[in-house]
């Protein structure tokens, strides 16, 4: 859905999802009568088909907000809503990225995990990302592509993240993975063998990083962490060395 805003509500006790972008909310009843409840965002998680769309605006992006928009109420959402921008109604979409997003963060403070998929049985390597000094296109990767591919920030942001690799490659095989950073001064990025996986050496020179490691497995799992700091992803690489 590229650039996208939300907002949650506290009241009555409880958290309240709403869609400034698109000017809608999800609601426990079928017409809105201001005595159901509007879901929260984990409300949706657990159920993306169990609320009823509703919308605010006629139409979002007029830039206004004026007499004809207040006097609009709410009222249920068309089925093809926003279709002729998205190709698909934003409903639609909504469902789907509630269903299968990964991960989800649970509160800013809570530390997540985004996985990277690397099948090196059949290529001799991968990259993710092209270094250009810029993350945008690994922001795209995780936002359209169809597998696992990180996220263009490691450590201190909101929420705080690091990466779990999974790597699959001929048993024995040594592997180095190089992160590339878009930061001038990056911080420092940590390593944390999880399966089948032993550090053997760690370079760092300027904005790159570099973790060389041995498979003792078919398939070896480990983190990728920034302690301190936020770290930006340039671009991430790697290759069997044997």
């Amino acid at each position: 859905m590229g650039s996208h805003a939300i907002s949650e509500v506290y009241y009555d006790g409880r958290w309240h999802l709403f869609d400034p972008t698109f000017g809608i909310f999800f609601y426990t009843a079928d017409r809105y009568d201001g005595k159901a409840t509007v879901p929260s965002f984990h409300d949706l998680i657990a159920d993306p088909g169990g609320y009823v769309p509703m919308k605010a605006v006629a139409k979002p992006w007029g830039g206004k907000y004026d007499e004809a928009d207040r006097a609009f109420g709410v009222q249920p959402v068309e089925p093809d809503y926003l279709k002729a921008s998205y190709g698909t109604p934003i409903i639609t979409l909504y469902r789907k990225y509630l269903r299968e997003t990964f991960p989800v963060a649970y509160g800013s403070d809570d530390l997540i995990s985004f996985p990277v998929d690397a099948d090196l049985r059949t290529e001799t390597e991968l990259w993710f990302g092209g270094v250009d000094g810029s993350a945008n296109d690994v922001v795209l990767l995780a936002l359209n592509g169809t597998a696992y591919v990180g996220s263009h920030y490691l450590g201190g942001s909101f929420p705080p993240a690091l990466h779990t690799w999974t790597v699959r490659a001929p048993e024995n095989a040594v592997l180095t993975v190089t992160y590339h950073s878009a930061d001038e001064k990056p911080p420092r990025l940590g390593f944390v063998a999880l399966k089948a996986a032993h550090l053997l050496a760690v370079s760092r020179e300027g904005k790159e990083t570099a973790f060389t490691l041995r498979l003792i497995g078919p398939e070896g799992l480990f983190a990728v962490t920034c302690p301190s700091g936020a770290y930006t992803v340039d671009a991430m690489h790697i290759r069997v060395k044997n």
